[in-house]
């Protein structure tokens, strides 16, 4: 069976649709700048119909393109030093949240936010893809692109200076 041009399209606007605001939100959450985020977006997607043909899985290639140019953009960013740029703090809307049935009142989770994002940025990332984007660990090791294993370890201690902090 062949792949004809109508369905690689099909198959790119079904991918846009699915997963355009996670993307959007999770670039917001790294850049804090909606507008700079929708940019980022944007040329995840656009790389994305690039390499449509050899993506297997696209939502975790696409947070981890999207995590990449996000990174590279803040470290180009004269305003930001290198150890800012690993110290910058997901500023995650509260409706975005899927959260309500672990956190339970708004004080708790507004020192969870807190602490999370206090927490070393491979953490951070971990925590932020696990808990607030509901991702597995094998999908959050090809985001990241780091063995399972280590995503895995990230979340772990992470999630204990959490439950410690709390």
């Amino acid at each position: 069976m062949t792949v004809t041009v109508t369905d690689m399209e099909q198959l790119f606007t079904q991918t846009v649709n699915q997963h355009l605001s996670e993307i959007h939100r999770f670039c917001a959450f790294m850049l804090r700048d909606s507008a700079e985020a929708e940019d980022i977006t944007q040329k995840t997607f656009i790389k994305y119909y690039e390499n449509l043909k050899s993506v297997q899985d696209p939502k975790p290639w696409l947070y981890k393109v999207a995590r990449n140019m996000c990174l590279d953009h803040l470290k180009i960013q004269k305003s930001l030093s290198f150890t800012e740029t690993e110290d910058f703090v997901y500023n995650i809307p509260e409706h975005t949240l899927d959260m309500e049935e672990k956190f339970d009142n708004k004080e708790f989770l507004e020192k969870a936010r807190t602490i999370i994002a206090d927490l070393p940025l491979a953490q951070k990332e971990v925590m932020l893809l696990k808990y607030f984007e509901d991702f597995t660990f094998e999908q959050i090791a090809a985001a990241l692109g780091m063995p399972e294993n280590t995503v895995k370890s990230h979340f772990y201690r992470g999630k204990q200076k959490l439950y410690d902090q709390l």
